[in-house]
């Protein structure tokens, strides 16, 4: 089957919004409101935690590229139309793919997304990923490569874990529908590698034998906590925004914890 989507010089970016960088890290309350005053998608209860989790909508970032062009090729490659699912039933989430050749260290090995910023209006630090849970990933910071530009896209369901490192688990993902190309063309396999940071996980989960790095995650400070890797060009030291996002972190955490308990 073949698809007739415009060519790479014809598929077009949204200019108007600013691009967020991987490097920099979420702050609790900025999401933003519904501006036209329509209520917004509901999460699943289990996924995102606040005061009223059922109620509680999360309004998503669109896809970089063309949104019309990306509801086309989902509608017609997807396994997730089989479960009567569209683009927008997808948590969406900025992540490293495998095929970032510009991650820098040498124990970078484990071909996994590693995931980054959840992209929507709602303080990321709350949102639990488990089992079961349909999101889409996509790396944008090879948008721009002057030699071989590319937009790895990947919509899947969140499977077993397979093992844990330091600061991240690192599960399987069936995959529903998956490109890596502008314009987008469907890549055939089934299954691949996701690397969950812990702060994206239920802190009450089962716990697992802690391997070593494969995923080339730094560490932060002398902390317990661990962030994905630097990408060439990205700063050398990030200590200071990796110290705010640490407290951060914290802050809404604690938060969390506070409102659960009145509950």
């Amino acid at each position: 089957m073949s698809l007739c989507l415009p060519s790479s010089v014809q598929w077009q970016l949204r200019p108007t919004r600013k691009p967020r960088t991987h490097s920099e890290p979420p702050r609790p309350g900025s999401h933003k409101k519904n501006k036209r005053g329509k209520p917004p998608r509901k999460p699943s209860a289990h996924t995102v935690h606040g005061d009223n989790p059922t109620s509680t909508g999360v309004r998503h970032e669109p896809l970089e590229g063309d949104e019309a062009l990306w509801n086309i090729f989902f509608t017609k490659y997807s396994r997730g139309r089989i479960l009567n699912l569209t683009v927008r039933d997808y948590m969406l989430f900025g992540a490293l793919s495998p095929f970032n050749r510009h991650i820098v260290g040498g124990n970078a090995i484990t071909p996994a997304w590693i995931l980054d910023e959840m992209r929507a209006d709602y303080p990321s630090q709350l949102v639990k990923l488990s089992k079961g849970e349909n999101i889409c990933l996509q790396d944008t910071t090879l948008l721009h490569d002057r030699i071989d530009p590319r937009l790895p896209t990947i919509w899947g369901t969140v499977g077993n874990r397979a093992w844990v490192e330091p600061g991240f688990e690192v599960y399987y993902f069936d995959i529903h529908l998956h490109t890596t190309c502008i314009p987008p063309k469907p890549i055939s396999h089934s299954y691949t590698f996701i690397a969950i940071p812990f702060a994206y996980l239920d802190p009450q989960r089962a716990p697992g034998k802690v391997y070593s790095s494969t995923l080339g995650q730094r560490q932060v400070g002398t902390s317990n906590v661990y962030v994905r890797p630097l990408l060439e060009g990205e700063e050398e030291k990030q200590d200071d925004k990796d110290e705010r996002a640490l407290d951060d972190f914290d802050a809404v955490a604690q938060q969390w914890v506070s409102e659960m308990t009145a509950l």
